[in-house]
């Protein structure tokens, strides 16, 4: 953890151990709480941290492990009228055979707790096969969540459920068909 000045001047402050190999990490606000959420690569979870000022600055709330996602390799918040989520790229696995890339959705409890709602996984309708960036915006009073897949080329656009954070299906544009992308990343 670090400070930054008005001038410019990185200042380390503490050390907080997240574990072995983490990876992605996301900032986010929920109900006024500051989170900072941690993907660990190889220990494919995903813990999530307290922010604050000062001394301990971060503090474990609530983490989700093993989650279903080797290596998470984009996280996204969105608050809907429903609460607040944490959505998570990555390579899907059931601990059995089955192996895809997906979106995970996670819900974030008032405390910081993390809960599973859902999984999206790739089809040949989708364009999650690398499953990399994942970045939200709002058009009117519609929450969208954009998932580029690398491997496809494309992009798998989704609507966000106000109430339970659920993705559902929009559109998948298959860049490498229209001659546009050519392995989108975040």
């Amino acid at each position: 953890v670090s400070s930054l000045s008005s001038e410019g001047v990185l200042t380390p402050i503490t050390t907080v151990d997240v574990g072995p190999n983490p990876g992605r990490t996301h900032v986010f606000e929920a109900d006024g709480v500051q989170y900072l959420a941690v993907g660990m690569g190889t220990l494919s979870g995903i813990k999530l941290f307290n922010l604050s000022g000062s001394a301990p600055y971060l503090t474990l709330v609530g983490s989700v492990s093993p989650i279903r996602l080797n290596s998470p390799t984009g996280i996204e918040s969105v608050s809907v009228d429903g609460g607040t989520f944490l959505y998570v790229s990555g390579d899907f696995t059931d601990f059995v055979e089955t192996f895809s890339d997906a979106v995970y959705v996670l819900e974030v409890s008032d405390t910081g707790g993390l809960t599973e709602v859902q999984t999206v996984l790739d089809t040949r309708a989708r364009e999650l096969e690398g499953a990399v960036g994942v970045k939200s915006f709002v058009l009117g009073d519609t929450t969208y969540l954009m998932v580029t897949g690398f491997l496809d080329g494309g992009v798998s656009v989704f609507s966000v459920d106000q109430t339970t954070g659920e993705l559902s299906d929009v559109a998948a544009f298959d860049g490498r068909e229209l001659g546009v992308l050519r392995g989108p990343f975040r």
